[in-house]
C-alpha cells in the first residue's frame, strides 16, 4: 500500500510540475509579447519624433536665414508644418500589462484528488468488507483542465471475420494492456482489438454459453470478461480467449448494462425488473439488490440501460426513458440525478453509455442528440464534450483506456479514441 501511495504522490507531483511549466510558459509568452509590443511602439514614437525635429529645424533655419519675402511666400508651407506639429498624435500604449497569480485552495479537495486510506478490521478468513461509510458524491477543487477541443487520436471500424450482419457495438470494456473488448450485439460476438484498432480475435460462446442477445461487457478484476445476454436472461463469464467460466441466471428478466467494482463484484442493470443487482463473481450469488425505489415506493428507474462504478464505489446508471442518469452510493442509496428530456444544456435524449475517469469526471453518451456530456464529479454539467459538429454519430458505449483516453463506440461500428487532457 505504501508503494501505491508513493506512486499516487509521484503521479500528482508530475501533474503539478506539468501545470507549473504550462503556467510559467504562459507567463513568459505574455511577457515576451508585451516586450515586443513596447519595442514596436518605441520605434513608431522614434519615427514621429524624428519627423517633428526635422520640421523644427526647417522652421528655425527659415526664420534665421530667410528674408521676409521668403517667409511670407512660404506662409502656407509654414502653417502646414506648424499644424502638423500641433496636432501630431503619438500612438503610445493604451494600457499596461497587469499580472497576478490566483492561488488555488491547497486544502479543499486534496483528499479527493490524492485519495485516502480506509482502515477497518477484517474478520478472519474474510477477504474484504464493505466500505466504512456511505458517502455522497465527492468533488475536488483541484481537477486538471479538460482540453477545449478533444484530439481524435484513432478511428477504426469494429469489423470481424465472422460478421454476417451490420455491426452494432452495444457494449465495451478495457483490458489493462489497453486492448478493447467490444460487444457486437447483432453479430453475437465478443470482439477484441489492440490499442491501435487492429482486430485480435472474437468468440460467440458455445453450448450453454452460446451468446443469444449479448448487450454489454465488463473486464473483471481477475481478467475474465462478463457479458450480459438479455435473450437468455443471464450473465456469462469467459476467459479472455473465450473459454466458459460461469453462467449466472435465475435472477434476471432483461439484463443490459454491467460493470465491476474494485472488490471484484459484478453490478448488473435489469431493465425488465428495474433494479440493480450486485453479485459475487465466484459463484454468481446476489450480495445486494438495489430496488431503485424511493421512500414512498415509487420507482427510480424507468428504463435503465448502462452502468459504471467510480473509484470511490459510487454507482452511476443511465435511464434511457426518464431520460437522465442516476447516482447511488456504494450501499445502493440514491444520491443524485442529472438531466431532463430535451436538447438543451442539462437535457438528454436517450442516454446510453456512461463512464468516469481517474479524476472523477463523468462522461455520458447522449445517443439521439449525437453528443457526449461532460459532468463534474458532483454531477454538475460542465460542457458538451463532443457533438455532431465533431463528427459524432449516435454514440453508444464509452470507456477510458489505460492511457486515460476516452473511447467511444458509434452505431454501425465506428470506434473513436480521444485525448482530452
Amino acid at each position: 500500500m505504501a508503494a501505491e501511495i508513493q506512486d499516487q504522490a509521484d503521479s500528482i507531483h508530475d501533474m503539478i510540475e506539468q501545470h507549473k511549466g504550462a503556467l510559467i510558459s504562459q507567463l513568459n509568452d505574455v511577457c515576451i509579447q508585451e516586450v515586443q509590443t513596447v519595442q514596436e511602439k518605441e520605434a513608431k514614437i522614434h519615427t514621429v519624433l524624428t519627423g517633428m525635429e526635422s520640421n523644427q529645424n526647417y522652421l528655425e533655419r527659415l526664420l534665421k536665414f530667410g528674408t521676409e519675402l521668403e517667409v511670407l511666400s512660404s506662409h502656407k508651407q509654414i502653417t502646414k508644418h506648424l499644424t502638423k506639429m500641433l496636432y501630431q498624435q503619438i500612438d503610445g500604449l493604451p494600457n499596461k500589462l497587469g499580472l497576478a497569480f490566483n492561488r488555488g485552495d491547497k486544502q479543499q479537495g486534496i483528499e479527493t484528488l490524492f485519495g485516502k486510506v480506509e482502515i477497518c478490521r477484517l474478520p478472519m478468513g474474510k477477504a474484504d468488507v464493505d466500505s466504512l461509510d456511505a458517502t455522497d458524491i465527492a468533488m475536488s477543487s483541484v481537477l486538471p483542465n479538460i482540453s477545449s477541443v478533444p484530439e481524435l487520436l484513432l478511428q477504426f471500424e469494429s469489423k470481424g471475420p465472422n460478421d454476417t450482419k451490420d455491426i452494432w457495438p452495444s457494449g465495451m470494456s478495457m483490458c489493462k494492456d489497453g486492448s478493447m473488448v467490444i460487444i457486437d450485439r447483432d453479430n453475437k460476438r465478443v470482439k477484441f482489438y489492440n490499442d491501435s484498432g487492429e482486430f485480435l480475435r472474437d468468440f460467440g460462446g458455445s453450448g450453454d454459453h452460446a451468446l443469444g442477445s449479448p448487450y454489454d461487457v465488463t473486464v473483471m478484476v481477475n481478467g475474465n470478461v462478463a457479458v450480459t445476454d438479455y435473450g437468455d436472461e443471464s450473465v456469462k463469464i469467459f476467459t479472455l480467449d473465450g473459454k466458459p467460466v460461469l453462467k449466472i441466471s435465475g435472477h434476471f428478466k432483461h439484463p443490459r448494462g454491467i460493470a465491476s467494482n474494485s472488490k471484484g463484484q459484478l453490478i448488473v442493470v435489469d431493465c425488465g425488473l428495474r433494479r440493480l443487482t450486485i453479485h459475487n463473481s465466484d459463484d454468481g450469488t446476489i450480495i445486494h439488490t438495489v430496488e431503485g425505489k424511493d421512500e414512498e415506493g415509487f420507482d427510480y428507474f424507468t428504463d435503465p440501460y448502462y452502468v459504471t462504478v467510480t473509484r470511490s464505489g459510487q454507482i452511476i446508471v443511465t435511464d434511457w426513458a426518464a431520460p437522465n442518469i442516476k447516482v447511488f452510493n456504494d450501499q445502493g442509496k440514491f444520491v443524485a440525478k442529472y438531466g431532463t428530456y430535451g436538447i438543451r444544456q442539462d437535457q438528454v435524449l436517450q442516454p446510453y453509455g456512461v463512464c468516469t475517469d481517474y479524476f472523477g469526471y463523468i462522461f455520458v453518451a447522449d445517443n439521439h442528440n449525437h453528443r457526449i456530456h461532460l459532468l463534474m464529479p458532483d454531477g454538475r454539467f460542465q460542457k458538451f464534450f463532443l457533438s455532431k459538429k465533431d463528427g459524432l454519430w449516435h454514440p453508444m458505449s464509452l470507456g477510458i483506456n489505460n492511457k486515460g483516453y476516452l473511447v467511444v463506440t458509434e452505431g454501425l461500428g465506428q470506434v473513436k479514441v480521444f485525448k482530452y487532457m
